[in-house]
């Protein structure tokens, strides 16, 4: 799907991360995602993967996932490219009220940054739930954004 196709056909990469964000579950919200996803694929030089036929994945019957996938190569000074390319699109994903359901490791403080609702409560919610079952904080500490007390930045 991404390292061998028409896109990548002069430089195939190595692997792949993805990001789905969810969206609303409007015909205006699945064009608008395509049009800011294509925009900002260009700014960073990378060829859109996105179009007014990009389909949605249709498992919620409030909304809406959609996608992209960003190349990643065994190259350094690529793959640098390829983390900003990744880091703008959840910036300006978030910027129209759409974050992502999941992210790879090297994002997470990133994404769950997005989820600002009432003062982030999502996190400190679930910060409060870490720390009463893992006080040691010893399982996968900073999974998805959540840290352990002893590891947690001070977001005052």
């Amino acid at each position: 799907m991404v390292a061998r196709n028409a896109l990548t056909a002069n430089d195939p990469a190595d692997g792949h991360a993805d990001l789905f964000i969810t969206i609303p579950r409007k015909a205006s919200a699945l064009w608008e995602s395509s049009r800011v996803l294509f925009e900002v694929h260009r700014e960073v030089g990378f060829p859109a993967r996105q179009n007014p036929f990009s389909t949605p994945f249709t498992y919620y019957s409030r909304c809406f996932w959609t996608g992209t996938t960003v190349p990643t190569w065994r190259d350094a000074a690529k793959n640098a490219r390829s983390r900003e390319l990744f880091e703008k699109v959840i910036v300006r994903c978030a910027e129209h009220g759409w974050v992502g359901y999941r992210t790879n490791p090297t994002f997470q403080d990133l994404l769950i940054s997005k989820y600002s609702l009432n003062n982030n409560s999502l996190l400190r919610f679930q910060e409060k739930l870490k720390d009463g079952i893992d006080p040691n904080g010893i399982m996968a500490p900073g999974r998805y954004g959540i840290w352990p007390a002893k590891m947690r930045k001070n977001r005052a």
